[in-house]
């Protein structure tokens, strides 16, 4: 079974390519440190991935997180623009911050993919597209149906 890794994949985008890979059968795993992605988007698949929970500047779980990866999806990321205009000293900081941190994120995956060959970055976004809006209809009927039978 094909493993993949999704950093930031407890936002939205994250959370939904997760669940649209595990419908396909993949191995899925994410690594998020929740300070913008959220456990109520994975609550109805935690059972089934695997959660790294943490920053990505941390080294070590960063190489646990990508080992034995067949893809990995990076979108990790801050997302509140209007926070930024209002605090922008405070979000060029973190930015500064959360560079260093991806390009180490890149390094790591580079080594392991000199080692095995095992791991490669893929713009596969119709497919990804596709299997989200699915999944996205899905929840949809589901949360309609609960309403009705409320």
């Amino acid at each position: 079974m094909e493993r993949i890794l999704i950093t930031g994949g407890a936002g939205f985008i994250g959370s939904n390519m997760a669940d649209a890979f595990l419908e396909k059968g993949y191995d899925v795993s994410i690594l998020d440190n929740f300070s913008t992605g959220n456990s109520k988007n994975i609550q109805q698949i935690k059972s089934k991935i695997e959660i790294h929970k943490g920053d990505m500047c941390d080294d070590s779980l960063l190489q646990k997180a990508v080992k034995n990866c067949d893809y990995v999806f990076h979108l990790a990321a801050l997302r509140s623009v209007p926070k930024s205009f209002n605090n922008p000293e405070e979000y060029e900081r973190y930015e500064n911050f959360k560079a260093a941190a991806k390009k180490r994120f890149f390094e790591i995956v580079e080594e392991i993919q000199a080692r095995n060959k095992n791991v490669s970055f893929k713009k596969v976004y119709k497919e990804i597209t596709e299997a989200v809006e699915e999944v996205r209809s899905k929840r949809y009927a589901q949360q309609k149906q609960a309403k009705n039978r409320s």
